[in-house]
């Protein structure tokens, strides 16, 4: 199974389907729990380097709630064969693009694997930044590479607020009406020129 995980996340808890593999039909395997002979779960992160998996120590667990190395079964009638994990903080951790992981061991049971790219943000994390409320701007303006939020609201407080405009100045206002930007103008009869915007004090 493959799944997408912020670097960093913590207190993950994923499912995961055992199969038995002595059946014919694909059916899962119940009954286990953390302390089932032969269990094993090992992962590998991609900045491990020249290193054997690692370890990750079963313990039982409370569905719904997580652990590190919890091993839970999920519903042995309706759901036979699934099982919730708790994956450790550090298999997570920022400095990795993937993990993979594999649970195995036990009597009739097929290895489960997890592959996981580790990414820097997620589209979740990019509409709360766009649908957050954004302050205005104090006095002075963004760098030459500014946030997309900063960006954003200058191209705004100078659409929506006032601006000034005289024979030598075009100035930008917050909701207050205080010049936050002022940009020097210029015209010598044949090129009108705009300087660029500095802080508006």
């Amino acid at each position: 199974m493959k799944l997408t995980i912020k670097q960093g996340a913590t207190s993950q808890r994923l499912a995961i389907f055992v199969q038995d593999s002595s059946s014919t039909v694909g059916a899962g395997l119940t009954g286990l729990t953390s302390a089932t002979g032969g269990l094993a779960w090992y992962y590998w992160r991609e900045d491990e380097a020249d290193a054997a998996g690692t370890a990750v120590s079963l313990h039982s667990m409370t569905r719904g709630s997580w652990y590190t190395g919890g091993f839970v079964e999920k519903d042995a009638t309706n759901l036979p064969g699934f099982y919730e994990i708790g994956i450790p903080n550090a298999a997570l951790a920022a400095g990795a693009s993937w993990v993979v992981m594999v649970l195995r061991g036990a009597a009739n049971m097929v290895p489960a694997t997890l592959e996981i790219q580790l990414v820097a943000q997620q589209s979740s994390d990019v509409y709360t930044e766009l649908t957050a409320a954004i302050a205005e701007l104090a006095q002075g303006v963004p760098t030459a590479t500014p946030t997309m939020k900063q960006a954003l609201m200058l191209l705004y407080m100078a659409m929506r607020n006032q601006t000034l405009t005289t024979a030598s100045e075009y100035g930008i206002y917050n909701d207050a009406a205080t010049k936050i930007a002022k940009a020097a103008l210029s015209d010598d009869g044949t090129t009108f020129t705009r300087a660029k915007l500095a802080s508006g004090v």
